[in-house]
């Protein structure tokens, strides 16, 4: 994920490492060893000063970056912890675990504040909504779910998908949602209705990852046969194909003025696109040194 000023890229691994990456670049900054345990998820907080990371088994900790110290540690968890996330105002973080549950933590006394249960099996991915006061979880029971995080209170079921709901991201703008499953179906829902708006289709495999444009027009979908697609989210129409030769698309993310997007897959590279200026002409920059693995198809 990239860091709130779009100059950093963190990722995370089964090797138990944390990477830093220069986002224009390419360039490895950092890298340290976190958990005794393989990695299973990673987050930035908004200043890029501190970040959290899950593992195996249950862990999850606070760390200062610039140190590379653990800050805090919070414990409950009793399954994988899958998902992490900061809420936009800093002062709690959410987890999401194969215990089947989401947990609210308060990051200065890493006390549990909140716990939400209603998965009937394990949580996969969780995200806070742009102003901090719901949350959407997704799981292996099929369905995503949308909570109030002040009651803990579950607002809406959104069903619809036929396999494991493996992604959820809130629009920035509107109060719109993606999810994505294995069913190699992304699906854009109405989260006052709970309805879905469209949903976008392929033969490509599962839908591991999905990521909003900042200005909430476009999004990212990341499929298990190694391509990345950017959609138009008003019309559901596919704007561009980015086709991968060898491996699958774990992550995908857009930096913070939507001019640069990243992906991550299973043969543990990290690829750039940086759009020029205006235009639709996206430009491909390898993080790490590897064969060349994208071919590039514009569908506008």
């Amino acid at each position: 994920m990239f860091s709130s000023d779009g100059k950093t890229l963190l990722s995370g691994s089964k090797d138990t490492i944390v990477r830093f990456w220069n986002a224009h670049t390419g360039a490895s900054l950092k890298e340290f060893k976190l958990h005794e345990n393989n990695l299973t998820s990673v987050a930035f907080s908004s200043t890029g000063r501190t970040a959290l990371t899950g593992s195996f088994t249950g862990t999850v900790r606070l760390w200062d970056i610039e140190r590379e110290t653990p800050l805090k540690q919070f414990i409950g968890h009793t399954g994988i912890v899958s998902s992490l996330a900061f809420n936009p105002n800093e002062k709690t973080v959410l987890t999401g675990s194969h215990d089947k549950t989401a947990r609210l933590w308060d990051i200065e006394t890493g006390k549990q504040l909140q716990e939400f249960r209603g998965h009937t099996a394990p949580i996969l991915s969780i995200k806070f909504s742009p102003d901090g006061k719901t949350i959407l979880t997704g799981a292996a029971d099929k369905t995503a779910r949308l909570w109030n995080v002040e009651t803990g209170n579950q607002l809406k079921e959104l069903i619809g998908h036929t396999g494991l709901v493996l992604s959820v991201a809130f629009n920035p703008k509107e109060k719109t949602a993606l999810t994505g499953s294995t069913d190699k179906t992304a699906r854009l829902w109405d989260l006052e209705t709970g309805k879905p708006l469209h949903v976008f289709s392929a033969d490509n495999g599962w839908v591991n990852s999905i990521a909003f444009s900042p200005d909430g027009r476009t999004a990212l979908i990341g499929f298990l046969e190694g391509i990345v697609w950017i959609i138009d989210v008003k019309t559901g129409k596919l704007l561009k194909e980015f086709i991968r030769n060898t491996g699958s698309i774990l992550s995908v993310a857009f930096n913070l003025d939507g001019n640069m997007i990243a992906a991550g897959s299973a043969g543990g590279i990290i690829t750039l696109w940086k759009r020029s200026g205006t235009t639709d002409a996206w430009t491909r920059t390898r993080v790490e040194s590897a064969e060349e693995l994208f071919s590039e198809k514009g569908l506008l």
